[in-house]
């Protein structure tokens, strides 16, 4: 144990490490609070005067005794002339129960505590420290000793969730560029078109990475995996002009499509993020910016560059095929279409059965055997309950001291019935107010020291043993205060339980093992102003309701956004039937699927419902702008299509299989409600038909 404190307390980034005090400290402790022993007594006013009665001096006075008679009596007898009442015991004792090292079970288990500079979430400096431990334990098992570290921290979360999102980052990556490689070198059997491929969307992902540092400073993992995967997306593009890179009368729609189909995508991620929380805002940022400059970039390199040999290719004879179906099979394809929908509408019914998250704890990613090592480790040291506990809360620190001491007092008769325990400041640093109050209950004239030795002269004690204590009594020290602490080197004692509120100062008490809440409640509303119980779950709760009431609107106001510029530009019902009933009907239908299955939908699930109504109207715009073309043009597009659908789904599902819930919840959907809304979008053109170029 020494060791690893050694090695803790050397290392630059940990800010104290939590040992037991050495002779040093104890005589700082003794030097601080012996001589305010009177004011720190751990006893109300009302109590303190109960032990000042005849019969509680005599009960006081043999109590002394049996201590005298004890192993260690040569200690008491040390202090006794000075305390004889033995406050200071009593505040020793407290002391001792409230802030001791935790008891070890056996003499092979020890506890070591320590905090860090740095914050809990700096996933680097985590990671640092973890591995500074596993160091430290590698040299002590190669010395001979059996060593077994279990721990208990945030930082090994925020260590695991940045692994587990480099490592999605890492499939993410690998799997959509040799999904991408394998399906256009199939299609256009040409490596140039692998460059063309390659520049918007690097040329998308290097905007979106650059904007998003300079607009937030830097980038999160999830942001940076989400927002690849969307960025990757943007082969959507790249698809559809290559397709159509030998189609003269078809290259201007084209063109068009994937500038309103941009359009689209950025309007609503724009509507989304512009009035979403800030994580989302940051994956909005990248993911316009990425999109936007890829599709600029996909029009520049096909149209600049061309593709290479045409005599390769397999878009002619693919186009072909899909023609023939769109022209042979029109009836086949209106009653697939209708089936389809059919199948969609009812999926969509699940909508009714869906189990909606009630916490944001749902959004973080857990590892079950840090969890389990975690609950392990918190048993072994105390029940403390870390989600719910007491602040208080004032301009000046003894103003929050005394709102402390307030709940303090409201807390401690619930002790061993309502909690298991508390853990305040209150025993260490009352406030000034409370310790004048014992020291006036406690009195200072002659009455007091008569009877201080009359009842203890009873108890066989000689008289005049206790002068130094009537000296003490006549000139008492001043109340200890945080100043106090700080000059005599005892602050870091008190330090975990201040921390700043705003403006103000805040002090926090810890509650372990809660049983009734309700009585906890009820003790928090009588101790008056400044005082706050927080229920972390509660909270989140209600904080997640409040966002996903939030990002509902959202969703609406993006969709509201895309269907006003798919209506502007086309005005026609028929652009708008397989346009934006698509993605709209595929992305419901997802949604309604998951309350089929039983599985619990979040706030992301309802982001990636949004991708895909952004993303899936793209199929209806390249539709809609190329109807014109004929029969040969609608191929091609429908060629651009399958590749886009596919390509995208495949990075998407990915994502979905990714352990961290950010991502594998956008994942899903999109996954699922995309590769839907390309089949609707087609079938419903077939149906429906796509003479009309609109007005």
């Amino acid at each position: 144990k020494g060791s690893l404190e050694a090695t803790l307390a050397a290392d630059p980034g940990v800010h104290q490490v939590a040992q037991d005090p050495d002779d040093d400290t104890l005589e700082r402790f003794f030097r601080a609070y012996f001589p305010r022993r009177f004011a720190v007594w751990p006893l109300t006013p009302e109590a303190i005067r109960a032990q000042l009665t005849p019969e509680g001096l005599t009960e006081r006075a043999r109590t002394l005794r049996s201590a005298l008679a004890s192993p260690l009596g040569a200690t008491v007898a040390r202090l006794a002339p000075a305390d004889p009442l033995q406050a200071y015991d009593a505040w020793l004792s407290k002391m001792r129960a409230e802030f001791a090292a935790p008891t070890n079970e056996g003499s092979h288990r020890a506890v070591v505590s320590f905090t860090t500079r740095a914050s809990a979430f700096d996933a680097t400096e985590a990671a640092r420290l973890e591995s500074l431990i596993e160091r430290w334990a590698a040299r002590a098992k190669a010395s001979g000793h059996l060593v077994r570290i279990s721990q208990s921290a945030i930082h090994r979360f925020t260590v695991r969730a940045e692994r587990s999102i480099r490592r999605d980052l890492t499939v993410v990556s690998i799997g959509s560029t040799v999904l991408l490689v394998a399906v256009f070198l199939g299609v256009f059997r040409s490596l140039g078109v692998l460059v063309r491929v390659a520049v918007p969307t690097l040329m998308g992902l290097a905007a979106g990475l650059g904007v998003t540092t300079l607009a937030f400073g830097e980038v999160h993992g999830a942001t940076l995996a989400f927002g690849g995967a969307l960025t990757g997306a943007c082969v959507d593009y790249v698809a559809h002009m290559l397709v159509h890179f030998d189609d003269v009368e078809g290259r201007p729609a084209a063109v068009r499509g994937v500038w309103i189909g941009a359009g689209t995508t950025v309007l609503g991620l724009a509507a989304f993020g512009g009035g979403a929380l800030p994580g989302f805002l940051e994956m909005a940022v990248f993911a316009c910016t990425g999109v936007a400059v890829a599709a600029l970039a996909s029009v520049v390199v096909v149209r600049g560059f061309g593709v290479g040999s045409a005599a390769r290719s397999a878009v002619p004879r693919l186009a072909e095929r899909a023609e023939s179906v769109l022209v042979a099979r029109r009836p086949v394809l209106r009653w697939a279409g209708v089936t389809l929908a059919g199948v969609a509408l009812a999926a969509s019914t699940g909508l009714v059965r869906l189990d909606w998250a009630t916490s944001l704890r749902d959004l973080i990613a857990s590892d079950a055997s840090l969890v389990r090592e975690d609950a392990e480790v918190r048993r072994g040291v105390g029940r403390l309950d870390a989600s719910r506990f007491i602040v208080v809360h004032a301009s000046t620190v003894d103003g929050a001291l005394q709102a402390n001491d307030a709940a303090y007092a409201a807390l401690a008769p619930l002790v061993g019935h309502a909690v298991e325990s508390i853990r305040s400041v209150a025993p260490l640093l009352p406030s000034v107010r409370t310790q004048r109050a014992r020291l006036t209950a406690l009195g200072r004239g002659a009455d007091l020291r008569e009877r201080v030795e009359r009842a203890f002269a009873s108890e066989g004690f000689e008289p005049g043993a206790f002068e130094p204590f009537a000296a003490d009594l006549a000139t008492p020290a001043s109340p200890i205060t945080w100043s106090d602490l700080e000059r005599g080197g005892l602050v870091r004692w008190v330090e975990p339980f201040r921390f700043p509120f705003g403006d103000e100062v805040a002090f926090v008490t810890y509650l372990g093992g809660v049983h009734d809440l309700d009585a906890v409640q009820r003790a928090v509303a009588r101790a008056g102003k400044g005082v706050e119980f927080i229920d972390q779950n509660r909270f989140f709760e209600a904080a997640y309701a409040r966002m996903r009431s939030r990002v509902l609107t959202l969703v609406a106001l993006g969709f509201a956004a895309v269907l006003l510029l798919v209506a502007v530009r086309y005005r026609t019902w028929k652009a708008l039937a397989y346009g934006v009933l698509p993605p709209l009907l595929a992305s419901v239908a997802v949604l309604g699927g998951l309350g089929y299955v039983g599985a619990s939908a979040n706030v992301l699930h309802l982001f990636g419902a949004l991708l895909v109504l952004c993303m899936g109207v793209d199929y209806g715009v390249f539709l809609a702008e190329l109807a014109r073309g004929g029969a040969r043009t609608i191929g091609r597009t429908v060629v651009g299509i399958a590749i886009a659908s596919g390509t995208t789904t495949a990075t998407f599902g990915l994502l979905a299989m990714s352990a961290n819930p950010v991502l594998a919840s956008v994942g899903i959907v999109v996954a699922v409600g995309l590769p839907l809304t390309a089949a609707l979008s087609v079938f419903g053109f077939a149906a429906i038909g796509g003479s009309e170029e609109g007005r």
